[in-house]
């Protein structure tokens, strides 16, 4: 059942509730809200407090607005252990924003967010913290499947060690009205962080490059130039660059 909180603005919404939250919002007459499914997700939104009289509660309306009728989409995706999630999804759309975050169950915790604010809640929440830079470390060179066979395998030559001692890897992908834009990291726990690009597409050949935490920083807040202010890149940049 969804669950709402006036008070702190947020909504734990499973997929069905928020399809039909955006429906009510920008298509209130869609045949879609007439299914079975849709119906019960609307009749669990009205449970909730925040549908009356067929219209979304305007607080809702709030946050429900920026993912109805995004300007800008962020994605932030994370794989470990052989598994790929979204840890974190964020819209914006003028003046406000919409963060969501995984909750309890199948739910997402939507949340009201400041613009400005949106590239230090995604560093928040791929774990993007200060860390060490080891020394010696030499950009390598592979294909992508030799990557993945690293991951199962995890052998004594670079790149199987790195993987070896991976905690994570994640991409943050922002969308706008122009372009789509993405940063893939390696997260190597104690080798540090390592930016992955892609070097040969034809040959499906990634480079992984390693970079201090400041840097990596500079590169989630690039995604969302020219959006983000000084006093944001300030911020963010000093906080992953304090020492752990």
């Amino acid at each position: 059942m969804a669950t709402l909180d006036p008070r702190s603005r947020r909504a734990y919404l499973d997929e069905a509730e928020l399809a039909a939250a955006v429906l009510l919002l920008v298509a209130p007459e869609d045949p879609t809200l007439e299914g079975e499914d849709a119906r019960e997700a609307v009749a669990r939104l009205v449970d909730a407090g925040g549908v009356r009289d067929g219209k979304l509660e305007a607080w809702l309306v709030e946050l429900v607005a920026p993912i109805a009728r995004p300007e800008l989409r962020a994605l932030a995706e994370s794989h470990s252990g052989g598994q790929l999630w979204v840890v974190a999804s964020a819209w914006m759309a003028a003046p406000g924003g919409t963060l969501g975050t995984l909750a309890e169950g199948s739910k997402s915790e939507l949340a009201p967010l400041d613009p400005a604010l949106l590239p230090s809640a995604l560093a928040r929440e791929v774990g993007l913290a200060p860390r060490s830079v080891p020394g010696s470390r030499e950009p390598l060179l592979a294909c992508i499947s030799d990557v993945e066979q690293a991951e199962r395998e995890r052998g004594h030559d670079p790149l199987g060690r790195l993987m070896a001692q991976r905690r994570c890897s994640w991409r943050v992908t922002v969308t706008n009205v122009v372009e789509t834009r993405s940063l893939a990291v390696v997260d190597g726990g104690p080798q540090g962080y390592w930016l992955c690009e892609l070097a040969d597409a034809e040959l499906e050949q990634v480079r992984l490059v390693p970079a201090a935490s400041d840097e990596v920083a500079s590169r989630l807040l690039a995604l969302f130039a020219p959006t983000v202010g000084h006093s944001v890149v300030t911020e963010l940049t000093a906080r992953v660059s304090r020492s752990p």
